[in-house]
């Protein structure tokens, strides 16, 4: 019986082939990895993004009370601002 002998022209077919495969995966890997630590990197920063929206969500409901409740902007007057009304002493002490 004769030994199977395999033409050279499927073994550089299979070479080939299997080069081909080999640069595609070095070229490709990286690409799948950048990916990934992007998809982290939106999602952290569409968490930041969320909380800035709902903080300023909170300033702009913050900022309708002040215009629109005396008690409130007063309040922030006198806290904040320090300021008094007419005949009135302020008494600061530490804490």
């Amino acid at each position: 019986m004769k030994p199977l002998r395999i033409p050279w022209k499927t073994i550089g077919i299979v070479i080939v082939v299997t080069g081909i495969c080999v640069v595609g995966v070095y070229c490709v890997t990286p690409g799948f990895f950048r990916l990934r630590t992007m998809k982290q990197s939106e999602s952290e920063l569409q968490q930041t993004f969320n909380e800035h929206e709902d903080k300023k969500v909170d300033l702009h409901r913050y900022l309708d009370c002040l215009k629109t409740d005396p008690i409130t902007a007063e309040k922030v007057a006198r806290d904040e601002m320090g300021m008094s009304k007419d005949n009135e002493i302020i008494f600061k002490f530490d804490r």
